[in-house]
Formats: C-alpha cells, sequence, structure tokens
C-alpha cells in the first residue's frame, strides 16, 4: 500500500481488531481510523504521519498503538492517549528533538492498564526529557535517544531479540554528560543500558547511579566514549555509605572503543559483586590492563563467556592476589603489579564454556596468581596473535591437562582448540 490516505470504504469495517499499515511511508492522515471502534490492535510504524489526531482517542478498545520509526511526527493531540483506557503497550518514534515535551507522556500515568512504552527519538531529547516522567511502575519499556540523521541504520528494533531478557532498556547515543535528573531517574529503573559515544562521561557509578540504586542493571554496554576511565569509582567516603555489593546482578558486560579504560573498578573490590555475569566482551580499550582482580574472578560464579580483543596494553586477565590498585596508581608508577608471592585460594569457574584471547600483544597471562584454577565446563579456547604469553591458565591447572596433546605455545602463532571434557589445550 502507498497511498498517502487511506479509502473511506476502511471505517466500513467495524469489526476489524487488528490493522497493520506499517511501512507506507507516503500514509500521512490517519484520522478516519477513529471510525473503527472495535480495533484492539493499530500498528502504523514507519508511516509518514505527523501528528497522532485527536480522532485515534475515540478508540477506546485499543490495546496496542504502535508508532515506531515515525520520524516525521511531531506531535501527539492532547487527551488522545488519556483516552485510550484499554492501552498497554504503545511504541512512538519521532526525529523531532522538541517533541519529547508534546508527545503526552504524562498522560500515560492515567491508564489503568498501561504496562509497556517503547519510545526512540533524537539525542539531543534527553537534555529535554521533562521532569516527572517517571516510569517506576511500567513493567516495560525501551528508550531511545540517538543521531538518527547519521544513525537510522543502527536504530535498534524494539524487539531485538538478542535482548529479549530485558524489560527495561535505555539507550543514549551521541550526546553529552550529565544528563538530567529524569534521565538519572530512567537509569535506575532499567535492566540494561547502552551508551554510544558519550562525551565527558567517565564512569557508570556514581556518574549516572545514585548511591546503592544499580541492584536492577542486568546488561551494560558502553561503546566509543574516550572520557570513560572505569565503571566504578567511589571515594572513602561513599565506600563507608555503600551497604550493598554493586553489579550484583549484571549479567553482561560489552566494552568497546574505549581508549581512556585501564581499570574496570576504580575502588575498594570488596563493595563489587559479579556473581550473575555470564558473558564479558572487551575490545578496542587501548589503555586496558587488567580486567578482574582475584578477590572479583573468586565471585564469577555463572560466567560462561571470556571474549577479548584488540587491547593493545593488557598485561593479564585476572591478576593475583587482592592488592588493591586504582587509575591514580597507574597514573604514578605508568604500571600494575600483576605478581603476588602468596597461595589465593582456589577458583572454580564452573560454568566458563568459551575463552577468546585475540591480538594482545602485551598479554603475558591469562592469571598471575598462585590459585588452582578448576575449567570443568570449558569447551573452547582461542589465544591468537599473542605473542608475550608464555603460560598460564593458573597455578595446579596441569592436573586438568592431558600434556601430551598440549601444543608448544612458541610453536604456535594461533591456537584455536577444542578440548575435550576436562581437558585444556593451550
Amino acid at each position: 500500500m502507498t497511498s498517502k490516505s487511506l479509502p473511506k470504504s476502511l471505517k466500513l469495517l467495524t469489526k476489524l481488531i487488528t490493522l497493520d499499515l506499517s511501512g507506507n511511508e507516503s500514509l500521512d492522515e490517519i484520522s478516519i481510523l477513529g471510525e473503527l471502534k472495535g480495533l484492539e490492535i493499530l500498528k502504523v510504524r514507519g508511516t509518514g504521519i505527523k501528528v497522532i489526531p485527536k480522532e485515534i482517542g475515540q478508540l477506546i478498545n485499543l490495546r496496542l498503538l504502535d508508532a515506531g520509526e515515525c520520524y516525521y511526527l511531531s506531535d501527539v493531540t492532547p487527551g488522545v492517549i488519556s483516552k485510550l483506557t484499554c492501552l498497554e503497550e504503545l511504541y512512538i518514534g519521532t526525529d523531532e528533538e522538541n517533541a519529547v515535551s508534546r508527545l503526552c507522556l504524562m498522560e500515560i500515568r492515567k491508564l489503568k492498564f498501561f504496562r509497556a512504552l517503547h519510545f526512540s527519538t533524537n539525542s539531543n531529547a534527553c537534555h529535554l526529557f521533562p521532569e516527572g516522567t517517571y516510569f517506576e511502575k511500567l513493567q516495560e519499556f525501551f528508550f531511545q535517544f540517538i543521531d538518527i540523521d547519521t544513525e537510522r541504520f543502527l536504530l535498534q528494533s524494539d524487539f531485538d531479540r538478542s535482548k529479549s531478557h530485558l524489560e527495561r532498556r535505555l539507550r543514549i547515543a551521541r550526546s553529552k554528560f550529565p544528563f538530567k535528573m529524569s534521565i538519572k531517574k530512567l537509569f535506575q529503573e532499567s535492566d540494561g543500558i547502552e551508551l554510544d559515544y558519550i562525551q565527558d562521561l567517565d564512569n557508570i557509578i556514581p556518574d549516572l547511579y545514585v548511591e546503592n540504586t544499580s541492584d536492577k542493571l542486568k546488561a551494560i554496554e558502553l561503546y566509543s566514549s574516550e572520557n570513560v576511565s572505569c565503571l566504578v569509582k567511589t571515594t572513602i567516603e561513599a565506600e563507608d555509605a555503600t551497604k550493598e555489593k554493586l553489579f550484583s546482578q549484571v549479567e553482561q558486560i560489552h566494552l568497546h572503543d574505549l581508549k581512556n579504560l585501564k581499570l574496570l573498578f576504580d575502588c575498594s573490590f570488596q563493595y563489587i559483586s559479579l556473581r550473575n555475569l555470564q558473558d564479558i566482551t572487551i575490545s578496542s580499550c587501548s589503555s586496558l590492563l587488567t580486567v578482574f582482580p582475584l578477590s572479583v574472578a573468586q565471585g564469577l560464579y555463572n560466567l560462561r563467556r571470556i571474549q577479548i580483543w584488540d587491547c593493545s596494553s593488557l598485561v593479564v586477565v585476572i591478576s593475583g592476589g587482592d592488592e588493591q590498585t586504582t587509575v591514580s596508581d597507574i597514573e604514578q608508577t605508568g604500571d600494575i603489579e600483576i605478581e603476588v608471592g602468596i597461595h589465593d585460594a582456589n577458583i572454580e569457574f564452573r560454568w566458563l564454556a568459551r575463552i577468546d584471547l585475540t591480538n594482545l600483544p602485551q598479554l603475558k597471562s591469562f592469571y598471575s596468581g598462585d590459585s588452582t584454577i578448576k575449567y570443568p565446563s570449558l569447551k573452547f579456547i582461542q589465544v591468537k596473535n599473542c605473542p608475550s604469553m608464555k603460560s598460564t591458565w593458573g597455578h595446579g591447572v596441569d592436573d586438568m591437562l592431558n600434556v601430551d596433546d598440549t601444543p608448544n605455545l612458541d610453536d604456535t602463532p594461533n591456537h584455536n582448540f577444542t578440548p575435550k571434557e576436562g581437558e585444556l589445550l593451550l
């Protein structure tokens, strides 16, 4: 269908329950749909509509309204949303950065059955987001603030299957920190956050989260934000006030092109818990020296996958001992101490199935301490273009190796092996 308007005969379909007009970019007039009083699902995604007219307010049985990716949409007629008393889900998108204050977000609070809001708009709109539009009671939301003109091809679908386990997502791209308090409230209510090209952002905690409000967070994605130096940076005073472990619910961490990232945790490690972390991927973080301190690694009970690529300064993945190392320590000494002369407690990565280490020229070892490490579920290891890595996966790990089948690291520049169950091939 390519018409700019809808046929008048459409209003005769009085028993119509679902109407999908998605993808008709030339369609810019939908007032006639107000005659379809029986409609429960209306989709106008990707059409050319500029306004959601007052007639849509007559659809009192409507449960889902999808106006996502409508880049010319600049207004919702006041009172329309609040009249849709059965509305449960609203998907809406606009390229108008000044439209955010006119899209009747406050009317949603009046809807008894409303549970899901997906809202995409221009990145500058996050600085115009109205105060008071807090969505603590929503079961599901996805807020996306991006530069649509330059990133439209990267626009994430509301139905992104890779993030289907997340119910409350927030994505901001090509914007500048600090954010308004209303946006900070969204961070605190989100279980998944993605930040791309954010200027002047130094960390996740405390920059984005008020004290002890990160307990809902399950997924962290940070891309191309050059000022980020760590994920957590806390002062002694803040640590004294911290009662709960930070990041205790996080399942996924993806970090890419963070050129100033030196450590993940610039704080006392006792306040960090990654007990639910399953997947960590780090790439193109040229200043990163180490990933996990020992005390944090010992709590990685659910880790399934580690992928690290193109980090030119990385020396060790898990640093031995529990010494405190901060960004300021690194700046003063120019290095990080990775060897300790004590025997640490044993570590078992019960569910770790995949390790991928690629293009890490300074990497000396996976683990630098004296603990015995067990990898009972390991299925795949890739060590590629890591010329400084001579060994080593943990003291006592030899009891897991089939030595006769183990290639020589010096003779094998690229290592890509699938071990047998209970075997670790290096």
